[in-house]
């Protein structure tokens, strides 16, 4: 919540869009290594969904009234660094 909420602030700030990630890693098991799945799987996506609906309500909050900027919001079935790379 804090990290969203000091994001958000910035973003208004700045006058800058808002983007909001929510990184899922894939379950990576076995020799050779891999990932369990090729894509990510229900359980997992639902969850990434409220994450990101989670944020975008206290972005929301943070910002009534303060000129709300541009918000994207993405998910991506990818280790964290992966995500932020790309």
């Amino acid at each position: 919540n804090t990290a969203v909420t000091w994001a958000a602030r910035e973003a208004a700030l700045r006058h800058l869009p808002l983007h909001l990630l929510h990184a899922v890693t894939p379950v990576v098991v076995g020799w050779p290594v891999g990932a369990l799945y090729e894509e990510m799987p229900d359980w997992q996506k639902d969850n990434a969904e409220q994450v990101i609906a989670q944020a975008r309500g206290i972005a929301e909050q943070t910002l009534a009234g303060a000129g709300y900027p541009n918000v994207h919001d993405e998910i991506a079935y990818a280790n964290a660094v992966s995500a932020l790379v790309d």
